[in-house]
């Protein structure tokens, strides 16, 4: 069952940020995965206590009420990338809010098409994210941590943007409040256009400790120096988000 970590002294929780728990066989729950399944969107899998492995953004193909999530299965040169018995962390947005739970793959089929059997869950965590200009996302991304005049990148993926901020999840960054890195963002302003690379300067405000073991920590990310190239490109693909979700 996920649990919640306690956060240290010097490790305070995002105050934008306020997280729910809820049994995975209530009403609450089917009304997450109802609503996000409604809407024929894509999870994120990540494979739990193996740090370095990669994330893989699936759509959701069905649902077995209290017994299992039916997922496209992640491949790669024709080999799928999970296999039966592997714990994984589950993450979608739903209602507004940014979902996990832990779960485990009952079975895998290739008929017909490859597609998973993930465990039902037995507990959703669930981040409520603040709605004022930030704009909830799933987006791949590396923070270039500044340490001792050198930079250390770490692959991870961000959950929210605005213009003056972000939060950034990933397996470990080794990095405590107040320590500054560099953000390296793909965005897809226009499908015309070729994407756009931006990369602001950040401090790092906030460090909210996984929801379970294995699982992402959370960086609550301020741009403390962003280009106008760079600040147009976010205000832009921001713009094109929130339309997409508007239709």
């Amino acid at each position: 069952m996920p649990q919640i970590l306690p956060t240290s002294s010097d490790q305070k929780p995002l105050r934008q940020h306020h997280l729910r728990r809820h049994p995975a066989q209530g009403a609450a729950a089917l009304r997450y995965l109802a609503a996000f399944h409604a809407r024929l969107d894509r999870v994120v899998l990540k494979a739990l206590g193996q740090p370095g492995r990669p994330e893989y953004r699936v759509p959701v193909v069905g649902r077995i009420e209290n017994h299992s999530l039916l997922t496209a299965c992640p491949m790669a040169h024709g080999l799928p990338q999970v296999k039966p018995g592997e714990a994984l962390e589950v993450r979608l947005f739903a209602v507004r809010d940014l979902v996990i739970f832990q779960s485990e793959v009952l079975a895998q089929s290739s008929f017909p098409a490859p597609y998973l059997h993930l465990a039902w869950p037995v507990e959703l965590c669930v981040v409520q994210v603040r709605s004022s200009t930030r704009v909830q996302i799933d987006k791949p991304a590396t923070f270039g941590l500044r340490i001792d005049q050198e930079v250390l990148p770490v692959s991870g993926s961000l959950v929210d943007l605005s213009p003056t901020g972000a939060a950034f999840l990933c397996d470990a960054l080794g990095a405590m409040q107040g320590d500054e890195g560099d953000l390296v963002l793909m965005l897809e302003v226009d499908p015309r256009l070729p994407p756009v690379y931006v990369h602001p300067r950040c401090v790092i405000r906030s460090v909210r400790e996984p929801l379970h073991p294995g699982g992402c920590l959370q960086y609550g990310l301020e741009f403390t120096q962003v280009s106008l190239h760079d600040t147009l490109a976010i205000r832009a693909y921001l713009g094109a988000v929130e339309a997409r979700s508007a239709r």
